[in-house]
Parts: structure tokens; C-alpha cells; sequence
């Protein structure tokens, strides 16, 4: 939700606004992740875990953050808020069993204001039985941009191939604390 729209802006003039949704399919993922979107709790349960910072997913104003810090935006009014998805109807997955009513997953919603305008906006939504999983970038500037991934990109192993992928960028930069966007942009590795 933060290096796509950073990289897509690399081909426009001007960027006035950047929005983001990402719509999981929970029940095709490990057991964790489904248990940290609430999976069968009830949902006054789980929004109380939710404001705990027990359950959701972590990360949300960071990735809103590091855009920000890309396009040398000053940001404020950072909201985020975030709530359980819960079961329209009975839902199996191979680690729950989630009944109607109960929670089946949530929703996180980031926002922020440049120059008092909502200009970034990462929108979230993992629960199980998903309808229409997709990623999607929607950059309003010169040229607009509007991207769709249809079914999404599964995390895990996105996760798992970018770490890969820049481990030899990572080797031949100067040591220290590197954010992802002080590296050159990542591809494929096949070095040997």
C-alpha cells in the first residue's frame, strides 16, 4: 500500500492526491492472519482488542507516512480508524469456524490532510469470503492513474520475494538505516 503508488508516481508531472484500497481474501491465507482480523470473535470483542492494538493489521500510518515522505508532503490530521466486518452468514475456512454475527474480518481506514486537503487516503479491507479481492491505485496529478490487480497480491509470499529481491541492493549500499525507497527499485533477482 506504500512502494506501488510511490514507485507509479515516478512516470507523472505533478501529484495532487494518492488513494489506495486493498481487499483481502482472508480465507485463502494462514491461520494467524485470519485469527488477527477477528475471526469468530464477537465484534464488540474484537473492536475492543482492535483498540488495544491486539488485533488488526499494523503498519497502516506508516505506509501513509513513507508516501508522504516520497512526494515531500508535510501531513497533518493523520485519522485512522478501523472495525470488524462481521459474517452475513456462516463462513468455514480451514482454521474457523465463524458463525452469522460474529466477526469475519475488518476494515482500516487511513487518511491524511496536505495543505488542509485529504490527499492520502489507504483504505483496508481482510475478511473471509471476500468479495471482488483486489489491489488498487488511484493517483489524481498529470497524468491520473488508476490501477487495478485483480484477485490481489497474497502478502505472504509478496513478502517473502521482496525481501529476496532486494537482499543483493541491500549487500552494496553504505551500512546504516535504510528506508525501501533509498535503494534502487527492486526487480527480480537472478543473480547466482
Amino acid at each position: 500500500m506504500d512502494f506501488l503508488p510511490i514507485c507509479l508516481t515516478s512516470i507523472m508531472r505533478e501529484v495532487r492526491a494518492v488513494h489506495v484500497q486493498r481487499v483481502v481474501n482472508a480465507s485463502t491465507r494462514r491461520g494467524p492472519l485470519q485469527k488477527k482480523i477477528g475471526s469468530g470473535l464477537a465484534p464488540a470483542d474484537f473492536q475492543r482488542l482492535y483498540d488495544q492494538g491486539k488485533a488488526g493489521h499494523a503498519g497502516l500510518q506508516e505506509s501513509l507516512a513513507l508516501v508522504a515522505h516520497c512526494l515531500g508532503w508535510r501531513v497533518a490530521d493523520v485519522v485512522e480508524t478501523g472495525g470488524p466486518i462481521v459474517a452475513p452468514r456462516e463462513i468455514r475456512t480451514q482454521h474457523f469456524h465463524v458463525k452469522q454475527g460474529q466477526t469475519c474480518g475488518l476494515h482500516q481506514h487511513a487518511e491524511a490532510k496536505v495543505n488542509g486537503r485529504t490527499c492520502l487516503t489507504l483504505d483496508l479491507k481482510m475478511c473471509l469470503d471476500a468479495e471482488d479481492p483486489h489491489d488498487a491505485v488511484q493517483i489524481e496529478g498529470s497524468p491520473p492513474l488508476d490501477l487495478r490487480i485483480n484477485g490481489g497480491v497474497a502478502g505472504d509470499q509478496a513478502t517473502v520475494a521482496a525481501l529476496v529481491n532486494t537482499a543483493p541492493r541491500l549487500r552494496r549500499s553504505p551500512p546504516g538505516l535504510r528506508l525501501v525507497t533509498d535503494l534502487p527499485a527492486p526487480c527480480l533477482a537472478l543473480e547466482a
